[in-house]
């Protein structure tokens, strides 16, 4: 039986997901067919971004749980120029399978883990060299939330969509509610009250 935090967990995973999808059905069309260039990307580009750092999360829970060394994210630039270049032909449909083959497994991993695993980063972090690590709890919802967010706020502007901006904040600020998690969703609400704002 999985616990409230497992839970809230994987509700927080399902409704960033349904975003995603929610911001492709609200695309204009002469976006969807917008071709992008490496320091310029399209929507599609973006998307298959948010999926390939989604997929570096997910490789770097194994490598924990394995004991292998994490991928060093350092050099981000680097690796987001190489993605998109490794990824800049995928088709619509590609785009969206792999970002469904992600949030599973990003839902696979965590209904392994306990409710100390997402939360005390003594037992487990994806950050061990720092002096105060942050919670596998919190690195998700920066790949999951805050990550996402910025690319989600910037798209639903570029396409003129306030109305989609502001019903997509209101929702992902309602699924991150439940008592006592405000310690670990703090920076991401933060984010969100800034972006209401300039709505």
């Amino acid at each position: 039986m999985k616990s409230s935090i497992q839970d809230w967990s994987c509700a927080l995973i399902a409704a960033s997901h349904i975003e995603l999808h929610t911001l492709i059905a609200r695309m204009p069309a002469a976006q969807r067919t917008s071709e992008g260039k490496l320091k310029d990307w399209s929507p599609k580009d973006e998307l298959t971004h948010l999926a390939y750092w989604i997929e570096v999360f997910v490789s770097n829970i194994d490598a924990r749980r394995e004991g292998r060394p994490l991928i060093d994210t350092r050099d981000y630039l680097a690796m987001n120029d190489a993605a998109w270049d490794a990824r800049k032909d995928w088709s619509w449909q590609e785009v969206e399978e792999n970002l469904d083959r992600v949030f599973a497994a990003v839902e696979v991993r965590l209904d392994g883990f306990s409710d100390a695993d997402l939360i005390d980063p003594a037992v487990f972090t994806l950050e061990p060299d720092r002096a105060s690590p942050k919670p596998l709890i919190r690195s998700l919802l920066y790949e999951l939330y805050d990550h996402p967010l910025h690319h989600l706020v910037g798209l639903y502007r570029k396409f003129g969509d306030a109305e989609g901006l502001t019903a997509m904040l209101m929702r992902v600020s309602a699924a991150l509610h439940m008592r006592g998690t405000a310690k670990w969703t703090a920076a991401t609400r933060r984010k969100i009250a800034k972006y209401r704002a300039q709505v």
